[in-house]
């Protein structure tokens, strides 16, 4: 009998200390940003933005990281003229050209960025959505 009631006590105690490590590894995982998080947890919109920046952004670009281009947290901030941005990511060439901070970056990194101009309005602002997400998640803007 006794050794029933250690089995079962036994089985108990693991499986619920293994829930609570599963529950941390899940508050843990939230606290980090979900680059590697499965595409198909995230919202609809979530997802296109992760897929767009990983595909057109993430080779020069961290979101709080300097790499070849500049961290992209904070990013609608630095460029307050949300019109100017989305020009700017077409045709970074062209907007260089009249925007004083473009002038700056280009000098900074020593290098401009690609042009995007096959990205629409509703793309672009995905992958805006989901570098705020990834600024929610890490709860820090990096200037």
């Amino acid at each position: 009998m006794s050794a029933v009631l250690v089995l079962v006590v036994g089985t108990a105690i693991y499986f619920g200390f293994k829930k609570l490590l599963q529950g941390k590894d899940v508050a843990k995982s939230e606290k980090n940003t979900d680059m590697d998080e499965p595409i198909d947890t995230l919202p609809q919109s979530q997802q296109n933005g992760k897929m767009l920046f990983m595909s057109k952004c993430a080779s020069c670009h961290h979101v709080f990281k300097d790499m070849t281009g500049p961290a992209l947290a904070g990013v609608t901030e630095r460029w307050p003229n949300k019109k100017e941005l989305f020009a700017f990511i077409r045709n970074p060439w062209e907007v260089m050209a009249r925007n004083a901070y473009a002038r700056k970056q280009k000098a900074k990194f020593g290098s401009m960025m690609t042009a995007f101009p096959d990205l629409t309005d509703k793309e672009i602002q995905d992958i805006l959505n989901y570098i705020k997400r990834q600024e929610k998640i890490q709860k820090k803007v990096i200037p």
